[in-house]
């Protein structure tokens, strides 16, 4: 042939392998390599097959980094069958017996989030070292099992085994994501006591950390022992304050970071489009919005999501709509963004229009969805389609969360129907209230049992001991000249 290239190597390296002629493979193979020639997953697979057949495993050995990066490479679903069989045939060389491939195949299957073959593979492993442990452990931290990390963690400590800067901090994520306060906590510890937190990356995660699980008071004090801060920090702090519900706290510290972090991300956007969308500042957003685009930043679905978002709650619908049909691809979020911002602006239909044209393009719903579309319905008292969407729900096997219920009671309410509202009987929990001490719940349920003509009822609530029930005046902010005064009570500005 006048011209080689990798499909004929690959074809010449297979022929000679199924005819038994494994030795010729094998050279054919480092001939290959030396011409400059980069082996594909089907040249692998030849050439491991005529070692298996020779039990060559020195052989193997030469080539064992390639199957390594071929396993490290091999990381979607169309991949992991190819790679299944470059394992198989590795464990029946021998290869398998190396530590870099063993790491590599374990790597390969929680990269494909196979983690059910990851752990086979792990506990295939007789002696295992620490980065197969990393990996594992990794592995099921960062896909949310945080439990079966921190039990994989403990079997590390009783191995004698001690965990490194990579190890520690996927604890802390995965810690993060079940929610697991206390485990996390000795995780920090532990990066103290090794000191390990003095590295930016391991401070980021300890501050995330703190930060998700709601403890905004153990992140700030992270934050500000922090020497150095990147731009993952400012990050993490900043959407901190925004969860902990301090908008006041996070605009001041907008100011801040703008003048500090030299660099911001994609991340940084979507949280300040977040913060102009709780406020509402439409004029910031305005802004955001036109930096955004000077950093061609508003093809990232998450920016994008959040712009869709920040117009909804900011009552600029046209814009949200606008925005949302242009985007170059949408998903869940934004689609929960457009129908909550319908629902909160009154345009129940509208909400309703979307949700179904979310169905008819395939998009799958969630709980969230569901609650932004029946809360939607009971502002404008669309009691039909509200049924309907609560038994579509059940359907779609979506067990029903309080706030689904909430907002039934709340549409047949809204509409009249207050007896309906009143007998709601499906609901599997007990009612509940945030704050049972709050006044403001009390009047609700007294203009509820007014209008039913349940006045015995009524006189209960009115009953109320003054000393059980205080009135929390209401807070809001105003945007005035980019400045943000807070209303309180009957206070001017």
């Amino acid at each position: 042939m006048p011209y080689l290239n990798v499909v004929s190597w690959s074809i010449l390296i297979n022929a000679q392998s199924k005819i038994g002629s494994v030795r010729e493979a094998i050279d054919c193979f480092r001939l290959m390599i030396s011409g400059g020639f980069q082996p594909n997953d089907f040249t692998y697979v030849s050439v491991l097959s005529a070692c298996a057949t020779l039990r060559a495993v020195k052989p193997c050995k030469e080539i064992h980094w390639r199957v390594y990066s071929v396993l490290s490479a091999c990381s979607g679903l169309e991949e992991l069958k190819e790679a299944k069989q470059v394992h198989c045939l590795s464990l029946k060389s021998g290869l398998f017996l190396d530590s870099f491939v063993e790491t590599g195949t374990i790597g390969m299957y929680v990269n494909s989030g196979d983690l059910e073959s990851a752990y086979v593979a792990f506990s295939d492993i007789k002696e295992r070292g620490l980065a197969s442990w990393a990996v594992i452990i990794k592995g099921y931290a960062l896909e949310g099992y945080g439990e079966k990390a921190m039990c994989l963690f403990r079997k590390l400590n009783s191995a004698g085994m001690r965990p490194n800067e990579h190890v520690l901090p996927s604890l802390l994520v995965g810690c993060s994501m079940s929610h697991i306060v206390e485990g996390g906590m000795q995780i920090h510890s532990l990066l103290i006591k090794l000191g390990y937190q003095m590295f930016s990356c391991v401070s980021n995660t300890i501050l995330d950390f703190y930060a998700k699980c709601g403890m905004f008071r153990e992140s700030l004090l992270v934050f500000e022992a922090m020497e150095e801060r990147d731009v993952v920090s400012w990050n993490a702090i900043f959407a901190a304050y925004i969860r902990h519900g301090d908008l006041i706290g996070a605009s001041k510290l907008l100011k801040e970071m703008l003048l500090q972090c030299k660099y911001l991300n994609v991340c940084t956007y979507s949280s300040i489009l977040s913060l102009c969308a709780d406020l509402p500042a439409i004029e910031w957003g305005l802004a955001t919005h036109c930096c955004v685009l000077k950093l061609d930043f508003d093809a990232n679905v998450v920016v994008g999501s959040s712009l869709i978002d920040m117009y909804a709650k900011c009552g600029w619908l046209n814009y949200a709509l606008r925005f949302f049909n242009i985007m170059p691809s949408d998903n869940l979020v934004s689609w929960n963004s457009m129908i909550f911002g319908y629902g909160r602006h009154g345009f129940g239909m509208e909400a309703v229009e979307m949700f179904h044209r979310m169905e008819a393009e395939g998009i799958v719903s969630n709980e969230i969805t569901f609650i932004g579309i029946l809360s939607a319905c009971a502002g404008v008292g669309l009691v039909e389609q509200g049924e309907i969407l609560f038994k579509l729900m059940k359907t779609k096997g979506i067990i029903p969360r309080i706030e689904h219920h909430a907002s039934m009671v709340d549409l047949f309410a809204r509409a009249g129907e207050t007896k309906r509202a009143y007998n709601f009987k499906s609901m599997p929990m007990e009612p509940n209230t945030d704050e049972p001490h709050d006044i403001s719940a009390r009047a609700m349920a007294s203009a509820l049992y007014v209008s039913a003509g349940l006045w015995d009822e009524r006189a209960k609530v009115r009953g109320t001991p003054k000393k059980e029930a205080e009135k929390v005046p209401g807070r809001s902010w105003i945007e005035v000249k980019g400045r943000f005064p807070l209303l309180e009570g009957s206070r001017g500005i």
